[in-house]
């Protein structure tokens, strides 16, 4: 049965697998019910092709993109699986108004996925992209028309570090394991 603690988590890992390039998109396809909702759709339509839209913009700026789960959490009665995951890629593409940067970039986040019939019907997520936006030393600085859409924290620090003058501080370099 999908929808049991082994099909929900096998749902999730193979879900979360697509965010791996190249994107298997018959899975995505698979995974995705037609009538999915992206809760957390970052301004893009909140629909399954907006999401698919998402993802492919994502592989384009980080074509060696590889996401792994670092912790599942399921709820079976609700049909829910929060999935914490990290993810590495090289930056070869402007994303979210930073880059190319041609480095190797780590990124993380937490998103919960409702399942029903072993397809995701609605996704809610954060993610956190300081260390793309602060990337080794770089001195960007965040305009609000580059995060439309995007994470609320971000769009206030955008806003606040636009209005202020002031910009993001040079960061550490990332260690990558």
């Amino acid at each position: 049965m999908v929808d049991d603690r082994a099909g929900l988590e096998k749902v999730a890992r193979d879900w979360i697998a697509l965010w791996c390039a190249p994107v298997d998109w018959a899975l995505f396809d698979r995974l995705h019910a037609e009538d999915f909702l992206d809760e957390s759709s970052a301004g893009r339509a909140p629909t399954k092709a907006g999401f698919a839209a998402g993802l492919a913009e994502l592989v384009a700026a980080f074509p060696d993109l590889d996401t792994r789960v670092d912790d599942l959490v399921i709820d079976v009665p609700r049909s829910r699986v929060a999935v914490r995951w990290t993810a590495r890629g090289t930056n070869r593409a402007r994303f979210l108004g930073v880059g190319p940067t041609h480095q190797l970039t780590a990124f993380c986040g937490i998103e919960i996925v409702e399942i029903r019939d072993g397809r995701v019907v609605r996704r809610w997520g954060e993610w956190d992209i300081s260390k793309h936006v602060q990337f080794r030393g770089h001195n960007t600085k965040l305009r609000r028309r580059e995060f439309r859409g995007h994470n609320t924290k971000l769009r206030r620090r955008a806003d606040r570090l636009s209005n202020s003058g002031d910009t993001i501080p040079n960061s550490t370099d990332v260690q990558i394991d």
